[in-house]
């Protein structure tokens, strides 16, 4: 999801087809870049200005695919981790009202 169009790449039609069938929950965790933790290895070749460009594309794209980005504060992983456990569950039961066990991974009709 996160290269959808990043950098002037236009995607591809399974993505867009994927991206349109196999619907998630509606609210998408985001976790923004952080400086102080950020690095480069052979893996993450990209710096921190390309890091804050992807996320910005990232938090525009969502909205117009139908998610709800929901940005996780900088903080201890146990401060995150709280954060996403509670948001989460908030998420879930307010699903559970209306639609049976796992129909949040479901393909969408």
């Amino acid at each position: 999801m996160d290269c959808y169009g990043a950098d002037g790449v236009p995607p591809w039609p399974e993505l867009e087809a994927a991206i349109r069938t196999r619907r998630y929950g509606g609210t998408v965790f985001v976790f923004p870049p952080w400086r102080e933790i950020y690095s480069t290895d052979a893996e993450r070749i990209q710096d921190f200005a390309h890091a804050e460009r992807v996320f910005g594309i990232v938090m525009g794209l969502l909205p117009r695919l139908g998610y709800r980005p929901l940005v996780v504060p900088i903080g201890t992983v146990e401060e995150r981790a709280r954060f996403v456990l509670s948001r989460a569950q908030v998420s879930t039961k307010a699903r559970s009202s209306t639609k049976s066990p796992g129909s949040a991974i479901e393909p969408s009709t």
